[in-house]
């Protein structure tokens, strides 16, 4: 009967994901280029200037969205 009830399950987001969605175009691309961007701003850097901006996120947060071991890029 529930066989193919994972099928119907939405894909997790991260945070990053999440935040990013409720922005306008242009917050959209100052914050990829931020997260892109790792010789100017490191994690915690990157991290401490959200917060400081209202933006509740993580540094561990900012970290696995840049490596990529978020769920953003797990198909």
């Amino acid at each position: 009967m529930l066989e193919n009830l994972d099928q119907h399950r939405p894909p997790p987001k991260c945070k990053i994901k999440r935040i990013r969605d409720d922005m306008d175009d242009a917050d959209q691309k100052r914050l990829d280029d931020a997260m892109e961007d790792q010789i100017s701003w490191s994690d915690y850097h990157l991290f401490k200037a959200l917060v400081a901006v209202g933006v509740k996120v993580s540094e561990s947060t900012v970290k696995r969205h840049r490596q990529k071991t978020c769920s953003c890029w797990k198909i």
